[in-house]
């Protein structure tokens, strides 16, 4: 009998480094989906997009109106 409480004991000893080891894992985990969480909310959303769309493109109009005022004909 005493055998086997000892057999269980290693076991129990085991389960617990493992344990150990996948809340170390898991808390690693929160900390790298945390950082890819903040570099997402820096994204531009929808509205932020059309407003960059939008500069760029008036200065794209803008480039080419001047550009047709120094060509002669």
């Amino acid at each position: 009998m005493e055998h086997r409480l000892e057999a269980i004991e290693r076991r129990l000893d085991r389960s617990e480094d493992k344990l150990d080891q996948v809340g170390k894992g898991i808390s690693d985990l929160k900390g790298i989906v945390g950082k890819l969480e903040g570099k997402i909310s820096m994204l531009p959303g929808y509205p932020g997009m059309a407003v960059l769309m939008s500069i760029v493109g008036g200065a794209l109009i803008v480039i080419t109106k001047l550009m047709e005022v120094g060509v002669t004909p």
